[in-house]
C-alpha cells in the first residue's frame, strides 16, 4: 500500500484476497446489495476528493473516487483492465 497525497495505492499480492472481495454470493440481491455499498463508499470518496486505485501484477484494476472516471458502475468507480478483474474471479 502507498498513501500520498489524496491517492491510496493498493497492490494487491495474493489473488484470493481479490477474490474474495469480489465473492457475490448464491443471489442477486446480494450481489446488487454489496455494488450499492461500494457505490455509496465511492461516492463518499469522491466528495473527499480521494482516490482509491486497486492493482495486481503491476496493472491497475479499479479506481475508486475523485480519480475514476465515469463507467458502467456509475462515476465514481471505474474498472480500467476488465480481462485481468474476469479471469481471477473465474479462477
Amino acid at each position: 500500500m502507498k498513501v500520498e497525497d489524496k491517492t491510496i495505492d493498493i497492490h494487491l499480492l495474493d489473488k484470493k484476497l481479490l477474490k474474495d472481495l469480489m465473492e457475490v454470493g448464491s443471489g442477486k440481491k446480494r450481489f446488487w446489495g454489496q455494488l450499492a455499498g461500494l457505490n455509496r463508499i465511492a461516492n463518499t470518496l469522491k466528495r473527499e476528493g480521494l482516490t482509491v486505485t486497486v492493482s495486481y501484477e503491476d496493472s491497475i484494476m479499479l479506481k475508486f473516487g475523485s480519480g475514476a472516471r465515469s463507467g458502467l458502475l456509475g462515476t465514481a468507480i471505474e474498472i480500467r483492465d476488465l480481462g485481468k478483474l474476469l479471469r481471477l474471479a473465474l479462477m
